[in-house]
């Protein structure tokens, strides 16, 4: 049905799978606006009871496809506003779904797609799991949540750690901090 979500149903629980392993499971804005039907259905579904959400191949998610968000950068501020917009609101619905949502993280976490994991109400993380936020290396500011959820899920210093810096934190770690729920 979407090209870059993986859906499978097995009774009361809905897995959604990114499907872009070429690219690190990489978003762009089609795979979001599809990720933000598949919540919206979810969240007017009462027969879900529970939402996982992982990535294919050796990746939870890497973020924003870099070709995707330099095109933001090439659109007048006005509708770079308005579709960063969009994927804030995708993430916040699924903060605010009343069926709990768990990431499964497999791999990289990085940027926006550690932000999504935060959004998500329970982070299991895969040995191989790797979470950074790299935006300030790169000038920017995370714009989906990391700068609020971050801290209230690691504390205010470590979230500055890993916002000034762009450290990568491995699975053991995440979880001694409390980024990841269980490993």
């Amino acid at each position: 049905m979407f090209e870059h979500l993986s859906l499978a149903r097995e009774n009361s629980h809905l897995v959604i799978t990114l499907s872009r392993s070429e690219k690190l499971n990489a978003f762009n804005l089609e795979m979001i606006q599809n990720l933000g039907e598949v919540i919206q259905a979810v969240a007017e579904d009462p027969a879900i009871r529970a939402v996982i959400i992982t990535g294919d191949g050796r990746a939870f998610c890497s973020g924003g496809d870099i070709s995707w968000e330099k095109s933001l950068g090439e659109l007048p501020r006005s509708e770079t506003v308005k579709i960063m917009g969009q994927v804030q609101a995708v993430f916040s619905a699924i903060d605010r779904l009343p069926q709990p949502v768990i990431a499964a993280v497999n791999g990289v976490a990085i940027g926006g797609g550690c932000e999504l994991a935060m959004a998500c109400d329970i982070r299991v993380a895969g040995t191989s799991a790797v979470f950074s936020h790299p935006e300030t290396i790169l000038g920017i500011v995370p714009p989906l949540g990391a700068t609020q959820r971050l801290p209230r899920l690691i504390g205010l210093g470590r979230a500055k750690y890993m916002l000034f810096t762009g450290a990568r934190v491995l699975a053991q770690q995440a979880y001694d901090w409390g980024l990841a729920d269980f490993l």
